[in-house]
């Protein structure tokens, strides 16, 4: 992993591969705990009452360390992780085909500290989740709710988000699409479900990158 100074740098490690050309926007290995995460982070939404995501080593991908959000729908039925502290070269992400990102959804029961032992009764309500972009003039481009990802509970996923006026629908300002990914403010995931009242789930989130 490359380390490099969170607050100057976030979203900063650029990679090429013989197949693919990789911006990592964000592997979580750079920060010592979980003050200097929230230094990047903002949280908001109704479920989102936990407040920022939390460091968890050893959770994400290849148990490399991993940003835990906690969602809770007892709470309301969204809750955003947005990363304000973008790195010059991730505020134009023109070109780029797509954003892929690691997730591990845990399921809770509200009324425990331990996980839900039957997650597969409540699985019948999924969450979904999106991505959203603000662009500078506070326009934002969010992925439509067709084509939002499903992730199962207690299960890895490889969350896929096209970057693209059919798969992304503006849902705030007048920007067009074009202007807004090629002069980003910030990057958000958006968790929603309407119909998990009762309980909460832990989002382990990492390896987000964009893909050409």
């Amino acid at each position: 992993m490359k380390y490099f100074n969170h607050v100057a740098a976030f979203f900063a490690v650029l990679t090429i591969n013989s197949l693919n050309a990789e911006l990592i926007l964000e592997d979580f290995e750079s920060y010592v705990d979980t003050s200097a995460l929230h230094a990047d982070i903002f949280s908001f939404g109704s479920a989102a009452q936990a407040g920022k995501p939390s460091l968890a080593e050893g959770l994400g991908e290849n148990d490399t360390k991993a940003a835990c959000f906690n969602l809770t729908w007892e709470t309301g039925n969204n809750a955003n992780m947005c990363f304000i502290n973008l790195s010059p070269n991730t505020k134009n992400l023109k070109g780029y085909s797509e954003i892929n990102a690691f997730l591990y959804l845990e399921a809770y029961p509200s009324e425990s500290p331990s996980p839900n032992e039957n997650a597969s009764a409540v699985a019948s309500n999924p969450t979904i989740v999106k991505l959203a972009i603000e662009g500078n003039d506070g326009t934002i481009w969010q992925t439509r709710s067709v084509k939002a990802e499903r992730p199962a509970i207690d299960s890895v996923y490889n969350l896929r988000f096209r970057l693209n006026t059919r798969d992304m629908e503006r849902v705030e300002g007048n920007g067009s699409f074009e202007d807004v990914v090629s002069n980003i403010k910030n990057i958000r995931m958006r968790f929603e479900n309407s119909r998990r009242s009762g309980f909460r789930q832990d989002a382990y989130i990492d390896s987000i990158k964009a893909i050409q």
